[in-house]
């Protein structure tokens, strides 16, 4: 029953991103879905994933409610020396793999974004490839936020047992 659910949630957001890769339009693959979480994940050493989809603005509100464990983690790194990183510039599909890289107005508002907060350095991936990226190293480093649409089901997918929630 999983595997024909899986088949047809595939089904459907394939056929939704095809209708929507001129347009821009970024749908909510959440909407109408049992049991979708859609926000911001914490993970060990201060690693952030998102999971589900929106465009720029969307993603804001996910970002502010967690906006105090991102500060936090952002100060905890500042005191090692280090800079929390926010890996940025494409949407993913429903799986997290690379859908479309960011316009220029997107790349703006996401620097807007990042100038509220403190001890921030922002990582512009396009996404093109994206499959032969490591990302392990920022995983094991931690102070990280992955915000490309479902960046969650791609880590969790791409390093299996890697991301562990935080004791």
């Amino acid at each position: 029953m999983t595997t024909i659910l899986a088949y047809l949630f595939s089904a459907i957001a394939t056929d939704l991103l095809a209708d929507t890769i001129e347009s821009r339009q970024f749908p909510n693959f959440c909407e109408g879905y049992f049991m979708c979480l859609d926000g911001i994940i914490e993970y060990e050493n201060f690693t952030f994933t998102n999971k589900g989809q929106s465009d720029v603005d969307g993603f804001e509100p996910k970002l502010s409610a967690m906006s105090h464990r991102i500060i936090f983690a952002a100060s905890e790194a500042k005191k090692l020396a280090k800079k929390f990183r926010v890996i940025y510039g494409f949407h993913g599909d429903p799986n997290g793999k690379y859908f479309i890289s960011f316009d220029a107005d997107e790349i703006e508002k996401s620097k807007t974004i990042a100038n509220k907060f403190d001890n921030i350095e922002m990582i512009y991936m396009d996404g093109k490839n994206q499959a032969l990226v490591n990302f392990e190293p920022y995983i094991d480093e931690g102070f990280v936020l992955f915000t490309w649409c479902d960046s969650n089901n791609f880590l969790t997918d791409k390093y299996p047992g890697k991301l562990k929630k935080p004791k």
